[in-house]
């Protein structure tokens, strides 16, 4: 229970979402800020299923008309001197300002995964809560050991695997392939 509420107000915090009428259909305000000399608008868009990030270029003549942003406010706006994207799944050491030593600010292009309190939402490790996502683990890497004197099975080397990625989603890993008895 404790994770579902660390994303619920992790969410709250990021986003402006709150439990009220509008979280059904949030309309998320805009981030406007500017890179190079081009303004952007990053928002969050839901699109009846999912919380879409994006990101659009906007002309300095919009951001009167339409986002209400005055002269004053153009020069207190955040200034990036780019684009990167760097990977990371903790929310605690997760950071939208990627500052790499020149002073300069990147705007950090990487999303955190964001759960839907619902079905799939993780309150504790019962199997039960994701039996479609364990089918197809167990499809693709079934319980049995790869040679007789192995320690391990393919369903736990996949699941070795897929932690891996999830902690440390920079690291270098070699690509899994799947190969068909039937295909070869």
């Amino acid at each position: 229970m404790k994770s579902l509420i660390h994303w619920k107000n992790l969410r709250e915090r990021r986003f402006g979402m709150h439990n009220n009428k509008e979280s059904n259909n949030p309309s998320f305000s805009p981030k406007v800020f500017k890179v190079n000399g081009d303004y952007y608008a990053y928002r969050l868009k839901h699109d009846g299923l999912s919380i879409v990030p994006s990101i659009e270029k906007v002309k300095e003549g919009v951001l009167e008309s339409i986002y209400h942003i005055s002269e004053s406010e153009k020069l207190e706006m955040q200034h990036y001197a780019g684009f990167t994207f760097v990977p990371e799944n903790d929310p605690e050491k997760y950071q939208r300002d990627i500052d790499y030593g020149d002073g300069l600010s990147q705007f950090n292009l990487y999303e955190l995964p964001i759960h839907k309190d619902g079905k799939h939402a993780v309150t504790n490790c019962n199997i039960s809560n994701w039996p479609n996502i364990l089918n197809l683990i167990l499809h693709i890497a079934p319980y049995e050991r790869p040679f007789q004197t192995s320690r391990f099975t393919y369903y736990e080397l996949l699941l070795d695997y897929l932690t891996l990625i999830w902690r440390n989603p920079a690291q270098r890993l070699p690509i899994l392939t799947l190969i068909s008895k039937e295909r070869s």
